[in-house]
């Protein structure tokens, strides 16, 4: 079993990104920034074939901005959280691998400008199964199946977008066949649909 745990805080008291190396006529707000994460690992190997594995990754982000090139805009702040979820296994026989992942990964971003807010969320969900096996030493296969589904929700003082109608699904099936020959001769075909 393999465990591995990342945890980090990032912090600077800022510096202006409006502020012109060359012209320093006026004084420029500082913008500070903060970044919050922690990771967690885990691979275990059931037998000598069969391997699962799993992944959290999250992180917060906040931040001052300014109004771009040579603009310094106080109060403007952003946010970020976001956060990763993967689950996964591999079995392995003879020559051939099958391995099946599912993954989530939600994400807010928020803009407060002077108390216009800007406020964006999204997910993605990922399923997928995999097969790949070595017919001999000039064949290879590999097939499989993908499914995604994405969403946001979108708020503004220009309007708002719900995941009921901002979402979008797709599923295919793939296959390719991989020839090998001598040193340099590759080729694949393969298709999805």
């Amino acid at each position: 079993t393999d465990i591995s745990l990342n945890v980090s805080n990032l912090n600077t008291k800022g510096f202006s990104n409006a502020q012109s190396p060359l012209i320093n006529t006026k004084e420029f707000e500082k913008d500070g920034f903060n970044q919050k994460s922690l990771g967690f690992n885990v691979n275990h190997q059931i037998t000598n074939k069969w391997t699962i594995l799993a992944l959290v990754n999250y992180n917060i982000n906040t931040s001052d901005l300014d109004g771009g090139a040579f603009t310094d805009v106080k109060d403007y702040q952003y946010d970020k959280t976001a956060y990763l979820i993967n689950i996964g296994s591999r079995i392995s026989f003879n020559k051939s691998l099958l391995r099946f992942n599912f993954s989530q990964n939600n994400v807010r971003n928020k803009f407060d400008n002077q108390g216009s807010i800007t406020d964006n969320k999204g997910n993605i969900s990922n399923a997928e199964a995999l097969y790949t096996a070595e017919v001999n030493n000039y064949i290879g296969i590999t097939s499989g199946f993908n499914y995604k589904l994405s969403r946001t929700n979108q708020t503004s003082d220009f309007g708002s977008l719900s995941s009921d109608t901002a979402s979008n699904s797709i599923a295919s099936i793939f296959t390719s066949l991989f020839f090998k020959g001598g040193k340099y001769f590759r080729l694949e075909l393969g298709g999805r649909i």
